[in-house]
């Protein structure tokens, strides 16, 4: 998996974030996969914000077969607000 690109996220009051997703070493802690992806600007309360989330990933069964095929996700991530 190798994330490349940029994501809004609108909350319910219409302030949104902006991240950016990255690809790079894969930490050695890291099995399967992982997503990193940082805050690059926000509007409204997310103003100033700074972010930094790292996704691990444990694939089981094969991707081939749906039905016996799963994911578990793990996030870990920082925040500060302005």
């Amino acid at each position: 998996m190798e994330p490349h690109g940029y994501c809004i996220t609108t909350d319910k009051d219409g302030d949104q974030i902006l991240t950016r997703g990255t690809s790079g070493t894969r930490p050695l802690s890291v099995p399967n996969g992982y997503a990193a992806f940082e805050a690059i600007s926000g509007t409204g309360k997310y103003a100033g914000m700074t972010a930094a989330n790292l996704f691990t990933f444990q694939f089981s069964g094969s991707p081939n077969d749906p039905a016996h095929y799963s994911a578990t996700c793990d996030v870990q991530g920082v925040y500060k607000m302005p």
